[in-house]
């Protein structure tokens, strides 16, 4: 039987519109010979990440990769959540949904985003700037997305699953050990800056911005990614 590889995360996780077939993730389960499940979604908040391990623990993979975003991401109801759709929950397509997981800056700055099936209300659009500008205190959301990513990591582990964690985006890998409880063994993290989506655009720059495949760096840093993370997979049982 096939084995299965699942990706949670952001954009620089996610697989590229414009170029098919290039992201770490699609290169690395072709690697392994994995089915991929690809869960990294463009834009979408740590809220969002956390619903997708939940999909993930659901799957069962073989070995997974959890990637947090940046916290300056949230989730917006546009009906009313429904505890028992999960991921469905999440605007992940043009099909009905009922939440936005979006960067402020997308949803203050876009309230007819033509990729939105449900747009935003005036009233909730609004509602979003006034939050923004009088509500939102970024260490209080960093401290949120950090009890969400840290319950959603536990849970994995405590499931059994096989994953690494990318602490990118939210965390530092300088800081990530100190974050996570010690429950989690230290092979779980990634604590090293070669590992990381970042360093692989600092390597492999996209040379115009109008050229990001969405991943936000040239394929060759997914090729990259790709090559150091079928390393520590295939190495994961020797460690």
């Amino acid at each position: 039987m096939t084995k299965t590889l699942v990706v949670c995360g952001c954009s620089s996780s996610a697989a590229s519109d414009s170029q098919p077939g290039t992201s770490y993730a699609e290169l690395l389960a072709e690697k392994l010979g994995y089915n991929l499940i690809h869960l990294a979604r463009q834009g979408i908040s740590n809220g969002g990440i956390r619903l997708q391990i939940d999909e993930c623990i659901k799957v069962k993979p073989d070995f997974a990769i959890i990637a947090p975003t940046f916290y300056d991401r949230i989730e917006v109801p546009v009906n009313y959540y429904d505890a028992g759709c999960g991921l469905q929950n999440i605007n992940y397509s043009k099909d009905t949904y009922n939440i936005l997981s979006e960067s402020l800056s997308t949803l203050a700055s876009n309230r007819l985003n033509p990729n939105r099936t449900n747009p935003l209300s005036k009233a909730k659009y609004q509602a979003i700037k006034n939050y923004i500008s009088h509500l939102y205190d970024s260490n209080w959301k960093l401290q949120l997305d950090t009890w969400i990513m840290r319950d959603g990591i536990v849970e994995a582990y405590l499931q059994g699953m096989k994953f690494f964690v990318l602490p990118d985006n939210l965390w530092s890998v300088k800081t990530v050990r100190d974050i996570i409880p010690n429950i989690i063994p230290d092979k779980f993290l990634i604590t090293e800056d070669k590992f990381t989506p970042s360093h692989a655009r600092y390597l492999y720059p996209v040379k115009l911005e109008n050229q990001d495949p969405g991943y936000h760096s040239d394929p060759k840093g997914q090729e990259y990614l790709a090559d150091k993370y079928y390393n520590i997979i295939i190495d994961w049982d020797k460690q």
